[in-house]
C-alpha cells in the first residue's frame, strides 16, 4: 500500500449517528488510567475470563472461567469487538449492533522491521 490510506473511519459521522455517545480508548491507556486513579484496595483483574454476570442490588456477581465468583461494585468489560462481557450483560450482538458502513480493527506494535519504506 506504500503508505497510502486505503480507508478511514468517519468518527464524526459515527458520533453524530449515536448522538455523541461514542468514545475510543486504547487498552493500555485504560489500564494506566485504572491503575493510577483507583485506590490500592480496588481489585483490578486483567485476562480474567468472565463466564457469567448476575446483576444484584448495588453491583454484580461475576463467575470466572475457573468457577470462582467475585462480587463487584462495577464491571468494565474491555474485551474487544466480540465482547463476551457485552453479550452476557446485554444479549446477542444482533439485537443492538448497527452496521455503519465499515469494519475496523487497530493495534499498536513496535517492530521497525515490519515497516516498509
Amino acid at each position: 500500500y506504500q503508505g497510502r490510506r486505503r480507508a478511514d473511519v468517519p468518527y464524526g459521522q459515527i458520533a453524530k449517528a449515536l448522538d455523541g455517545r461514542v468514545s475510543s480508548m486504547l487498552r493500555p491507556d485504560l489500564h494506566k488510567a485504572l491503575r493510577h486513579n483507583l485506590p490500592d484496595d480496588v481489585d483490578i483483574r486483567f485476562n480474567a475470563a468472565v463466564t457469567g454476570v448476575d446483576n444484584r442490588e448495588g453491583g454484580v456477581t461475576l463467575t470466572l472461567g475457573g468457577g470462582d465468583t467475585v462480587d463487584a461494585d462495577l464491571l468494565i468489560g474491555a474485551d474487544g469487538i466480540s465482547s463476551t462481557v457485552r453479550n452476557l450483560v446485554f444479549g446477542a450482538d444482533s439485537r443492538y449492533l448497527r452496521y455503519l458502513g465499515s469494519h475496523a480493527a487497530s493495534f499498536v506494535f513496535d517492530a521497525s522491521d515490519i515497516r516498509r519504506d
